[in-house]
């Protein structure tokens, strides 16, 4: 048995109200950047022209937690939106809807308690924080994806279909990912004076971002790609649908709404 199905056993069997209470508690993590940072956005704020009124430590508290729900709302629309990804290339049984984002649920807290952990290196160095909170959000995006990638494809995803699913979503978050950091790049060159320091922290996220791309590629692109094709030879699966080929949904369904 593989690291990976190992792996996937142990997280099959953590209640599901867990992955829940993970990923809430991660994603209010998260946004204690918010308090942390808040007494410069506030200054920033007395400098504008705009006469605003607000209560500094109320409007802090509310902001922490608006990001929250915020940051819980958006993992919860993308855990569904892989769903409905990959259930669309009959590449998971949709009777398996609960375990497969439960699993995913897991792995985005991870990647958010680490983010969140992270944002108290603004206390330390606001620099330090600023010039790698992009870089740690790239790599971890990277590592632990991939990681929850390969465990999944270890043990629910259909043989036949794992480098289709993979594939796919390889190309749309590189290519995501490269765009936005090329426009912010071209945003950073053209005024003046021109932020040398965030420049080069842009050029060395597309770095970050070009080597995650080759090393995912010769890792696990082409070696899935032959997985896949030699699992193309064996017996067909048939997978269950009581959806008639179409996707439960309900992203919010497990909270009872």
């Amino acid at each position: 048995m593989s690291i990976y199905s190992k792996v996937y056993q142990k997280l099959s069997k953590v209640p599901e109200t867990v992955s829940y209470a993970l990923i809430i508690v991660s994603s209010f993590l998260v946004a204690i950047g918010m308090v942390l940072q808040f007494d410069e956005a506030a200054f920033l704020l007395e400098e504008t022209p705009i006469d605003i009124q607000f209560n500094p430590d109320v409007f802090k508290w509310i902001s922490w937690v608006f990001g929250g729900f915020m940051n819980w709302g958006v993992m919860e629309l993308i855990i569904g939106f892989v769903f409905s990804y990959v259930y669309k290339y009959r590449a998971i049984d949709s009777q398996r809807k609960a375990e497969f984002k439960s699993v995913i649920r897991i792995f985005c807290a991870v990647k958010q308690f680490i983010m969140g952990a992270y944002e108290f290196v603004f206390l330390a160095s606001p620099e330090a924080y600023f010039y790698g909170v992009n870089i740690l959000g790239i790599v971890t995006n990277v590592v632990i994806f991939t990681f929850a990638y390969l465990v999944l494809k270890s043990s629910i995803l259909n043989k036949k279909k794992i480098f289709t699913i993979y594939s796919k979503l390889y190309k749309f978050y590189f290519i995501i990912a490269t765009v936005f950091n090329a426009l912010e790049l071209i945003g950073l060159v053209t005024v003046s004076p021109i932020p040398v320091m965030d420049v080069v922290m842009t050029v060395v996220c597309l770095a970050v971002i070009g080597l995650g791309a080759l090393g995912c590629y010769f890792l696990v692109y082409k070696k899935v790609k032959i997985e896949e094709e030699e699992n193309k030879k064996e017996p067909e699966i048939i997978f269950v649908d009581n959806n008639n080929g179409n996707p439960p949904p309900e992203i919010f369904s497990g909270y009872g709404f």
